[in-house]
């Protein structure tokens, strides 16, 4: 059985964010994305900004980089805006593009690079994936 990575992960407002602040933000340490995911998918689609390292490090390793975005592009999909990300002191910082149309040709591109198959299918009938092309 392998073990899931785990991160320390904080929430904050995005950069000239008309956000009304939640009064708590949180900071989690050393927990694994799967522990966490409401909160996660609650932060993002009220429009935070999630930096996120690996565990007792200062930075987060690239392979676990791709596996944050597999993970999060399941948690976020029924929002449907794709996933940004920076690094930022080799700390990764995600939020979700607000500025693009939702299912639309960015977010289909996101899902279909990093969900299975499956997952995509049921979301994006295969009309919708044709236009793609």
């Amino acid at each position: 059985m392998t073990t899931k990575p785990h991160f320390d992960i904080k929430f904050k407002q995005k950069e000239g964010s008309s956000l009304n602040p939640r009064p708590t933000l949180h900071i989690f340490y050393d927990a694994d994305l799967f522990s966490i995911e409401t909160d996660i998918h609650d932060y993002l689609r009220d429009g935070y900004e999630m930096l996120i390292k690996n565990t007792g490090q200062d930075e987060i390793s690239n392979e676990n980089i791709e596996y944050v975005l597999s993970v999060e592009a399941k948690n976020m999909l029924e929002v449907g805006f794709p996933i940004e990300y920076r690094l930022v002191d080799k700390i990764m910082v995600l939020w979700l593009d607000k500025e693009s149309l939702p299912f639309g040709r960015k977010a289909r591109e996101f899902y279909d690079r990093y969900l299975d198959e499956e997952t995509f299918n049921t979301r994006f009938p295969e009309e919708e994936k044709e236009s793609l092309k």
